[in-house]
């Protein structure tokens, strides 16, 4: 619809095309098919501050000439959008919200209900967010999904495509039923090398564990090849005591590179409702990049079972005996097993491991971080 005139007197006209702008000028936009319009209110300013010269819109408006020599002024913007709508942008805003969302479960639900279509072409391809030839909830979700994540981080997506991409790449996390019996496994470990272990830690605390879960992890690789499933743990401790390191919550999830149901020998099994020592370090950007880990844990307990975990019971403490068994002085404050078996996990009794009170051990825990720092 042209704006049409009459001279010396106030004359209203809709407007409704898609056009190029050619121009935007101070407070002034110029079509290449439709010529220029100006405008003044800050409602107005706003709508249009998003584009620019060279972008093809469709804009509806409603606009008056006050003399024939004018240049025909918008008051009103009733429709504006892209040309081309962007994947999962219902109202070619140019931003993918819980607007666009909406407008995707609106149809889901009329077309469900034996409802037409209320959707242009072009909005029904904008609207299939998953190319799946259906719009439904699954559309609405991955919205959401992009709008919550690009909310929450300080490099949001530009594009839905490239957050599928991500969604797509995303290791795939599922909590499975642990064993309910422990499986024991034989175990090959590397050398222990004392110093090592304490450079790479990163926290040492005490705690108590409320709660153990497994997961299938599937990712992929950097060729787009399949990898897994593979059994991951997660642990989570409401932590007593800090002895290196910083915490600043009282309850901390520790990432475990495998399952919790399987037994090494000469390790120890965690259980819940019991207290350990233990020695995490910073999950890498690795292992991050390729489970995308830290979603589930805060730290990693990559020393192992046997190296870093140390269970704590009635103030007794269980711990590999590589750790202090060159130290005269410390070797003088272990109790003997003997003394202590009912308050040594099972599987620690007879084996590899030295017995502390809990005082002098967290004290030649101290020692050992302290001659190393």
């Amino acid at each position: 619809t042209q704006v049409t005139t009459t001279t010396g007197m106030d004359t209203d006209a809709s407007n409704m095309f898609t056009d190029i702008i050619e121009d935007m000028g101070n407070n002034t936009i110029t079509f290449k098919e439709h010529g220029t319009f100006r405008y003044e209110a800050n409602e107005i300013v706003n709508k249009l501050k998003a584009f620019k010269a060279g972008d093809e819109i469709i804009i509806g408006f409603d606009a008056i000439k006050l003399h024939s020599k004018d240049t025909p002024r918008i008051d009103n913007i009733f429709m504006l959008s892209y040309a081309e709508l962007a994947l999962g942008d219902m109202n070619g805003d140019r931003h993918i919200d819980a607007i666009d969302a909406t407008c995707v479960l609106t149809e889901y639900s009329l077309l469900s209900t034996g409802g037409t279509s209320s959707l242009t072409s072009s909005e029904k391809t904008a609207a299939d967010v998953n190319k799946d030839n259906k719009i439904d909830a699954n559309d609405a979700t991955l919205i959401l999904g992009m709008y919550a994540y690009n909310s929450t981080t300080l490099t949001p997506f530009e594009t839905m495509e490239e957050y599928l991409e991500h969604v797509n790449n995303t290791p795939k996390w599922t909590e499975i039923e642990p064993s309910s019996s422990t499986q024991n496994a034989s175990a090959s470990y590397k050398l222990f090398n004392k110093d090592t272990i304490i450079d790479t830690t990163d926290l040492v605390f005490k705690g108590t564990i409320t709660n153990l879960k497994e997961y299938e992890i599937e990712a992929k690789g950097e060729n787009g090849e399949k990898l897994g499933p593979f059994t991951k743990s997660i642990v989570e401790v409401t932590v007593d005591e800090v002895y290196h390191g910083e915490i600043n919550k009282d309850t901390i999830k520790i990432y475990y590179p495998t399952s919790l149901s399987t037994h090494y020998d000469g390790s120890f099994i965690l259980r819940e409702n019991q207290e350990y020592i233990f020695l995490t370090n910073d999950i890498s950007e690795a292992i991050d990049k390729k489970y995308n880990v830290k979603k589930y844990a805060d730290t990693s307990l990559s020393a192992g079972l046997r190296n870093g975990v140390m269970p704590v019971i009635d103030n007794v403490v269980s711990v590999y005996e590589e750790y202090f068994n060159n130290d005269e002085s410390a070797m003088s404050k272990a109790i003997p097993q003997d003394d202590v078996l009912d308050k040594m996990p099972e599987e620690a009794r007879g084996k590899w491991f030295l017995t502390f009170n809990k005082n002098d051990f967290v004290e030649l825990l101290g020692g050992l971080f302290k001659n190393n720092a």
